[in-house]
Order: structure tokens, then C-alpha cells, then sequence
């Protein structure tokens, strides 16, 4: 009793621990037993994102209709269910003329369906341009809701860029 006492409450502080703080492990075993591993070679989120067609040019605040094009390279699939943490959307990121970010979740669209490693889906999304005329760069990618943007595993977003024309 006192043993699983004892091993619940170092599980407790260490779990504590590890989340505000890294870990280090050290291994006699050469770096290359660990590179070589090639249980799951494809990353697990990544994804091919092409843009069908896109306006280069819009007026400012007009709705935006991006066609994209995305394929599973990955080896997880890809969950629809909004109920499910990690359920997968294609993301539009805002960025400046100088690809400085303005804003991270400037648009997003949840997929159709659930899509298995190595299929394609198509599907739009659908936002305001921005309102003050310039330039600018959409950032296309694909975000695991509650986990992770795809481009953080290695996956290459797409980018656009867009020329926002003042109306009136």
C-alpha cells in the first residue's frame, strides 16, 4: 500500500515538473540508433495543399472563396468529427507584405469527411479580404484542433499572395 502510495505521489510531482520544464535523456547508445528508427517513416501530420485557381486580386472586406486541394501524406488520418480533440481544418494564417504574422486564425473550415493516409479532398474556404488596402499573404495549412498546426511537424503550408484594392 505505502509502495503505490508512495509511486502515485512521484508521478504527481514529476508529471508537474514536466510540464513547465524540459527533460534530458542521456544514452550510451549512438545518435544514429535513434535516427534510424523506421517504425512510422512518414511524419504524422503533413499534408500537400494547392490552391485551385486563386483571385491575386480582391477589393477590401469582399468575400474570399479559396478552392484548396489537400492530400494526406502523412500517416495518421485525418479526423472530421468537431467533437473529437484533434480533429483536423484547413487553416488561413494573415500575413503582412513582409510575411510578419498579423493573424493566426484569420480563417478556418472544417473538412468534409475523414480522409486516410495518401487520399486527396477538395473543399473551400470562405472569408472577408482585409479591410485596408495593401498587400498581404494567406498562409494555407492544416491545424490538428487542440494539438498542433501541421507546418509545426514539418508539413509545408501553402502561400498566397493576395492585393487588396481599395473600394470606392
Amino acid at each position: 500500500m505505502f509502495a503505490e502510495a508512495f509511486g502515485s505521489e512521484v508521478l504527481r510531482v514529476l508529471g508537474a515538473a514536466m510540464q513547465d520544464h524540459p527533460i534530458i535523456v542521456a544514452s550510451k547508445q549512438p545518435l544514429d540508433h535513434f535516427l534510424a528508427r523506421t517504425e512510422h517513416p512518414l511524419p504524422a501530420l503533413n499534408a500537400s495543399i494547392r490552391l485551385v485557381d486563386p483571385k491575386e486580386t480582391v477589393a477590401a472586406e469582399e468575400m474570399v472563396c479559396l478552392q484548396v486541394e489537400i492530400k494526406n501524406i502523412g500517416s495518421m488520418p485525418w479526423i472530421a468529427d468537431a467533437q473529437i480533440r484533434g480533429h483536423v481544418r484547413v487553416g488561413v494564417q494573415l500575413l503582412d507584405d513582409g510575411r510578419r504574422l498579423i493573424d493566426r486564425d484569420y480563417a478556418r473550415q472544417p473538412i468534409a469527411r475523414d480522409v486516410p493516409s495518401g487520399h486527396t479532398l477538395s473543399t473551400d474556404v470562405r472569408f472577408k479580404a482585409p479591410p485596408a488596402p495593401g498587400w498581404y499573404f494567406l498562409k494555407v495549412d492544416l491545424v490538428s484542433e487542440g494539438v498542433s498546426w501541421f507546418e509545426a511537424h514539418g508539413s509545408a503550408p501553402t502561400l498566397h499572395q493576395l492585393h487588396v484594392l481599395h473600394v470606392g
